[in-house]
């Protein structure tokens, strides 16, 4: 067997020999229709060809993680990462997998290498989100989805997974209070308060929205988006009608469905 002939693909042409990008794209394609076996079985005749392939060792890696051969899959894209280590897809997936078997300090220490890298990766910084979250760390979780939101106002993604985080908390006056009390050590952001009201009332906390934004009202009386989004949640005081672009962007683009918070392999 050599590079360019691997594997008779039967299904496709049982008289083709496909090259090692082609066995790579059909063991890729059979893991992802779960025929984990059959694609470990592939990859590893890839690996005879070319052991330090990367690609074939992160893939491979994911199917015996899927197969229940955790320790292997792991220690496959970790070898891959020796040989890559800016792989962002690689280390992605080592953090989902850590993340899948509840050890949450090695999954955040993997989407942070991400977002060192790339902090536009959407996917590592929910994943994040998630890792923070389970770990008991909600105020880094806030922080992080916070920071996502400044980076990309309009992805509606971060919104609904902040409000989801407030949801899911069962003490969320505790978690409010909490996060409010480590704000107030900062340097003083409206529009962190803004955020979180509006996150707020995405999850269905009405009374906790109103009051974050009575207390952004406090330090900053003359803030008319406050103004406007208070009226809005309270039903007091409502203008007679509140300015078309404040409207569209500050509703329009935060409505919408909640999103699954991680993104997995």
């Amino acid at each position: 067997m050599n590079e360019q002939s691997l594997i008779d693909d039967g299904e496709a042409n049982p008289t083709k020999e496909l090259n090692l990008d082609e066995a790579l794209q059909l063991a890729i394609y059979l893991q992802q229709k779960s025929r984990h076996d059959e694609a470990v079985e592939l990859f590893g005749r890839i690996l005879e060809v070319v052991p330090d392939h990367v690609d074939t060792l992160h893939y491979c890696g994911l199917s015996d993680y899927f197969l229940g051969n955790t320790e292997k899959g792991i220690e496959r894209i970790e070898l891959a990462l020796s040989i890559a280590p800016d792989y962002i897809h690689a280390i992605n997936n080592l953090g989902n997998i850590y993340l899948r078997t509840k050890d949450f300090n090695k999954a955040e220490a993997n989407y942070r290498k991400v977002l060192a890298l790339d902090p536009d990766f959407h996917a590592a910084s929910n994943n994040l989100v998630v890792a923070l979250k389970e770990s008991g760390k909600i105020v880094e979780a806030i922080d992080t989805l916070l920071q996502g939101i400044q980076l990309d106002p309009y992805l509606k993604m971060h919104y609904q997974n902040l409000g989801q985080l407030f949801r899911q908390k069962v003490d969320l006056k505790n978690a409010l209070d909490i996060y409010l009390e480590a704000l107030e050590q900062r340097t003083f952001n409206a529009n962190t308060y803004l955020l979180l009201g509006i996150s707020l009332k995405l999850s269905g906390e009405d009374e906790s929205a109103i009051r974050l934004l009575k207390k952004l009202l406090e330090r900053e009386p003359n803030n008319v988006l406050a103004q406007h989004t208070l009226s809005a949640y309270s039903g007091e005081d409502v203008p007679p009608r509140a300015d078309d672009d404040y409207v569209r962007k500050t509703f329009d683009n935060f409505a919408g469905s909640f999103d699954a918070v991680l993104h997995t392999m």
